[in-house]
């Protein structure tokens, strides 16, 4: 048993999941499973996702830039998501994946 002044890491992946489930706690529950099945997926680090969709959005799925008409929670450009896109960038699962 260690001393109080003894500092024990976790280990590597419980930190990786304490981490991510901080970060997640910020998304609303109904997106979660998107986020990291598009992190996952697209290997690219949950945190990136996370707060690109909060800081482009909010989260919110029906948002539209006026200025440049971005649109959704990831705010894709029209022809950025006419060009890679797949069904609308208002729909829950495909607003997440690239």
């Amino acid at each position: 048993m260690a001393d109080k002044g003894t500092f024990i890491p976790l280990p590597e992946d419980a930190a990786t999941n304490l981490n991510n489930n901080i970060l997640l706690s910020k998304v609303p529950k109904e997106y979660r499973q998107y986020y990291m099945d598009a992190a996952k997926s697209n290997n690219v680090p949950l945190e990136v996702l996370v707060h690109s969709g909060y800081m482009e959005s909010r989260f919110k799925p029906s948002v539209t830039n006026p200025e440049s008409g971005a649109q959704g929670i990831a705010q894709f450009m029209p022809s950025t998501w006419q060009q890679y896109g797949h069904g609308s960038p208002y729909t829950q699962r495909r607003r997440s994946r690239p």
